[in-house]
Parts: C-alpha cells; structure tokens; sequence
C-alpha cells in the first residue's frame, strides 16, 4: 500500500493503523516496516499519526502492546489517536473488530480536523 502512496507528491499527513496481524510480526521486520512507512513519509514532507486500536486487543494479542510502544515511539503520543481515550468502541465476539466503525470513525474525523487546522 506504500508503494502505491509514494506515487502521489503533496501529502499533508500520512495516518497509519497498525492493525493486530502487524503486532504479531516478528520485533525487528516490525522496526523495518514502521522505519519505512516514516521514511516515505518524510520523503514527501508529510506528518506520520498513527491509530492505535482499542486496548482490548490485547488480550487477543499478547506481542501487540510492545508492537504499539514501538510505532508511539517513531510517532509521538502527540500524533498518535488512542481509540480508548477518543471514543468507546463495542467489539465484535471475536474481541478484535467492532460492531460498528461509525462512532470510531467520527471520533477519529474530530482528531484528524484538530491536527490538521
């Protein structure tokens, strides 16, 4: 999906989900993928936020709270939008997914128009 990004020029922000597949991925291809995705971003003069999923994911995940430290780290809390501290979200019974993205799409659109005013 970067490699399709990284064709267009004037970027304002690039916004990334790492997702609860991701903070399964071994430590050190993770810290290849997220020095990536910054350095495309900074190639395009580009801010890097990033979406941190709901808390209870990790209960599901047991490497993604260290997966997550690490992208905050490369981030910055300041650009990072925490789902638990924006929004409630109700979780689907797998205890990954919510039943709806509407609430969390919403919350997130909010964020996104304070960081980019």
């Amino acid at each position: 999906m970067v490699g399709e990004a990284a064709k267009q020029r004037n970027w304002k922000w690039l916004i990334w989900s790492l997702g609860t597949n991701d903070a399964g991925a071994p430590p050190d291809k993770l810290r290849g993928q997220i020095a990536h995705i910054a350095e495309v971003a900074k190639e395009h003069g580009s801010g890097l936020c990033w979406i941190r999923p709901p808390r209870a994911v990790l209960a599901k995940v047991p490497k993604a709270e260290a997966a997550w430290l690490e992208w905050g780290r490369v981030v910055g809390a300041g650009r990072t939008f925490d789902t638990d501290s924006h929004v409630k979200v109700e979780l689907s019974p797998d205890g990954l997914h919510p039943l709806t993205y509407r609430p969390w799409a919403e919350a997130l659109w909010k964020w996104l128009a304070i960081l980019t005013a």
